[in-house]
């Protein structure tokens, strides 16, 4: 994972169980590439608190250039760490 952003205090509306839910939550987005995905996915899942906790990637179509390469350096150079 090369960033993290954090969105607090999210006023959260969704059915669960037959009913409609109000929560207070924190959306994350992680920044990782789609190899590291999975691992990611599975170290959420045994954090996280719900059961069912909202996890899913997002394909880029189109990012800048200087982002890209400084998202593939810090990816890269995590494995080494």
């Amino acid at each position: 994972m090369a960033c993290v952003n954090c969105f607090n205090h999210v006023d959260s509306l969704y059915w669960w169980e037959g009913k409609v839910c109000e929560e207070k939550e924190i959306v994350v987005l992680l920044k990782t590439s789609r190899l590291l995905f999975k691992k990611l996915e599975k170290r959420l899942i045994t954090l996280h608190p719900y059961k069912t906790p909202c996890i899913y990637s997002l394909r880029w179509l189109h990012t800048g250039m200087d982002y890209k390469q400084w998202l593939k350096r810090e990816l890269a150079s995590q494995s080494l760490r």
